[in-house]
């Protein structure tokens, strides 16, 4: 979920096809569902820097993180975009709006062969215009 200005809230979620869906609050009311393909295994997770923009990551079924972005308000989307990495199953992205894309990923790796590392690691590809920042 994001939130491109103080009136709009927007909604990402990963369908029972595996793909990644959006709809948004217009202020006084939901859009349909509108699919942005893909073929994940994570919940998606969103973040808007600047009114118009917004990034949504999820984790593919190689394990690596991808993005998707759009630059008019979510009229028309990027295609897929792999940012690379490993994710391990059950984990995904998490993103926030901290001027230019911040994106931080959970990760578990093994250090023994009974053990599991938690770590964070943060990544952000290009830079785009904060909201005044």
């Amino acid at each position: 979920m994001s939130a491109q200005n103080a009136n709009s809230l927007d909604l990402f979620m990963r369908g029972s096809d595996n793909a990644v869906w959006y709809k948004y609050w217009t202020g006084t009311t939901w859009t349909a569902l509108t699919s942005l393909s893909g073929n994940v295994t994570s919940d998606p997770a969103a973040t808007s820097p600047a009114a118009g923009y917004m990034d949504v990551f999820a984790r593919g079924t190689d394990g690596a993180l991808y993005e998707k972005t759009t630059t008019n308000n979510g009229t028309s989307w990027s295609n897929w975009y792999p940012i690379g990495g490993q994710l391990a199953s059950g984990t995904g992205a998490a993103a926030d709006a901290r001027g230019p894309i911040a994106l931080t990923s959970l990760y578990r790796a093994p250090t023994t062969p009974s053990g599991i590392r938690t770590g964070m690691a943060r990544s952000g590809r290009r830079r785009r215009p904060s909201a005044g920042r």
